[in-house]
């Protein structure tokens, strides 16, 4: 009796403990993890949010990197710590196509994480080198069918977005190419600037800076309509191009799994006023990338189907996570 007196005794206190912390959270810093290095386009969009999310919640947010594996070094930090809140992570569709490309990964980001919100979406675009002859999408389809040991392209790592999506292009034209990973964006773009690579899916605003510096050439973009800083940049579905799956980056905020409900919804609030800020939304602009603000229960159904749609297209082509 008394050991079950006990045991209710204690449980009675975490409870009370953890719903004390859900009410004046946040009181300290807040880590924002980021799983690829800087320059990409999630590391980007962290910049433009951060100090405006920090001030919404009244703590500093703090932006941390954690490249590796495919993103997989980020998930399962996160993973592991505390349900408090204070351990965020902003993750793109990667945290989909990871769980994907690799079923019997122990950690399912259906069960690891609790979606928090929906941040934003922004397409896709088609860049290869500068340097390489072709000047339009058909000529780079006859390129890469024709060129000697395949066509080759970097990505920001194995199962990433601009992995996955170059590969699903690459099904749609007929073509098996060379993957080249690196550990992040900023890598894989400066891969296709110097001509290492011949090519590579990135986020509209990451593609249109990189041809203003004239280091590629844009082909096509994922948009349903042409990009009005890049008209003359056709879209894929004008091309007769149209996959079965979503070839644009998504965002959404996650925590560990068991994060107080109160503590969630603070921070989904917080995220909904932050991306309402005319400051934000014209910075946000400048990155190419639409803010979208979406419950918990919108973003959870997004990474399901996600997964769902990637894992079908996976098993087609036969790609391996190494």
């Amino acid at each position: 009796m008394k050991s079950s007196l006990g045991l209710i005794a204690a449980l009675v206190l975490s409870g009370s403990a953890l719903a004390q912390g859900a009410g004046d959270f946040p009181n300290k810093p807040v880590t924002l993890v980021v799983a690829f290095s800087p320059g990409g386009s999630t590391d980007n969009l962290a910049r433009v949010i951060v100090d405006d999310f920090g001030q919404v919640l009244g703590q500093p947010v703090v932006v941390e990197n954690r490249p590796g594996a495919g993103g997989y070094v980020a998930w399962r930090s996160v993973q592991s710590a505390p349900p408090d809140g204070y351990t965020v992570l902003l993750a793109e569709n990667a945290v989909a196509l990871g769980k994907a490309l690799r079923p019997d990964e122990p950690l399912d980001p259906r069960k690891a994480f609790e979606a928090v919100a929906k941040i934003g979406t922004a397409p896709m675009a088609l860049i290869i080198n500068s340097k390489l002859e072709p000047k339009t999408f058909q000529e780079f389809v006859e390129f890469a069918k024709a060129k000697e040991g395949g066509v080759n392209f970097s990505s920001s790592g194995v199962g990433s977005v601009s992995h996955m999506t170059f590969d699903a292009l690459a099904d749609l034209i007929g073509v098996q190419p060379q993957h080249i990973p690196y550990r992040g964006g900023g890598e894989a773009n400066a891969a296709v600037v110097g001509g290492h690579v011949d090519a590579m899916m990135q986020s509209v605003g990451s593609a249109r800076k990189l041809s203003e510096e004239g280091g590629v050439r844009v082909l096509a973009v994922t948009s349903e309509e042409r990009n009005p800083t890049m008209p003359d940049v056709p879209t894929l579905k004008e091309l007769g191009v149209e996959p079965d799956v979503e070839l644009r980056f998504w965002w959404g905020i996650f925590v560990p799994a068991g994060t107080p409900a109160p503590i969630k919804e603070k921070l989904a609030a917080a995220m909904k006023e932050t991306l309402e800020r005319p400051a934000v939304r014209d910075r946000l602009a400048n990155i190419e990338v639409a803010p979208e603000f979406g419950p918990a229960e919108e973003m959870a159904a997004s990474l399901d189907s996600e997964i769902t749609n990637w894992s079908a297209l996976v098993e087609k082509r036969g790609i391996k996570a190494d």
